[in-house]
Parts: C-alpha cells; structure tokens; sequence
C-alpha cells in the first residue's frame, strides 16, 4: 500500500480514499475515533502508513467482534467520542 500513496497527500486524506476502494478491510482514519479506541492519536500530518495499517487492523478486528461494518463502527466511535468530550457519558 505504501506505493499507493503520494508524498503531498496526508495519511488521512488517502484514507477516505482508500476506504472506498477496500471498504472491508480499510477504514477512514479519524483522530476521535483513534483516541476512543486507545490508539495513539496524533495532528494529521504525523500519521505514518503503519499507524493507518494498525488502526485498520484494530477496526477490523473490533468490527468482526461486534458483527457490524467498519463504516457503521467509524461511525459509533465518532459518536463515542463526541459524547464523551461534551461529558455526556463516562470513559
């Protein structure tokens, strides 16, 4: 994958690229999202290709868990985050 990609394009930016191409096995890569899952969670320029290749695999990994698409869990972690920074549920 890494040929895939072009040096003046973020990770993050080819990520929802990316997703499109392979959406059962790559997911968008979202800082909240990183963060509810207790990944490492950095501005969007320090994303390296293996942090991308990690977080999908952990995505992956927590979707097959919980029988849903990795669109779907992207969107229940977004979700998370959001209520959990406007202190709306507990960590």
């Amino acid at each position: 994958m890494p040929d895939l990609l072009v040096p003046w394009i973020s990770i993050v930016a080819a990520s929802a690229f990316l997703y499109w191409l392979r959406p059962q096995e790559l997911t968008i890569l979202d800082r909240k999202a990183s963060t509810a899952l207790n990944l490492p969670s950095s501005s969007d320029e320090d994303y390296s290709v293996a942090d991308y290749l990690d977080y999908c695999e952990a995505c992956v990994e927590f979707s097959r868990q919980l029988g849903i698409s990795l669109r779907d869990l992207d969107r229940a972690l977004f979700v998370y985050v959001t209520l959990l920074l406007r202190g709306k549920v507990l960590a």
